[in-house]
């Protein structure tokens, strides 16, 4: 895994909140075939578990009508697009932003980092009522529960 602050420090310019949040709103495609179809889009979903245990860090997970999503901790929003038919994901990176409620080189902004990587290493969705279970490479498992609308960063 590489160390994604380094790599968002280094080559991503800083963008507002709003503009993460503006790219996982609808934009007339949809996949009827992706995870979109089978959560409540603009919902927030709040990570739960990793790996079996509670997170050390709030991250929320929220996608659009048109596959795209966003994955937010207290530091750090990254969005993308998911275009694999469910339930695989087939993530692809769009953009990252600090939230600017950190310094891009504690520990907290490399923790939400960390988290915000393994998610993208996730390769594999299963819905089950409120929960999203995500399977990656190296045996990794995130849940995520459905929470309310209110989808700014914890």
């Amino acid at each position: 895994m590489f160390d994604l602050s380094k790599k968002i420090a280094a080559r991503v310019a800083p963008l507002a909140v709003a503009a993460v949040l503006a790219a996982c709103m609808p934009s007339g495609t949809s996949d009827a075939q992706t995870l979109a179809s089978k959560v409540e889009t603009l919902r927030a979903y709040d990570l739960a578990t990793v790996d079996g245990k509670a997170p050390a860090r709030a991250i929320r997970f929220y996608i659009g009508d048109n596959s795209r999503f966003a994955v937010c901790g207290h530091c750090l929003c990254v969005t993308g697009v998911m275009f694999a038919p469910y339930p695989a994901l087939g993530i692809r990176p769009t953009s990252a932003s600090p939230t600017f409620a950190c310094e891009q080189e504690t520990p907290e902004f490399k923790a939400d980092a960390g988290l915000a990587q393994l998610f993208f290493d996730m390769k594999q969705a299963q819905v089950e009522g409120a929960a999203v279970t995500f399977s990656g490479s190296g045996d990794h498992v995130m849940v995520f529960q459905r929470g309310g609308t209110d989808l700014t960063p914890p």
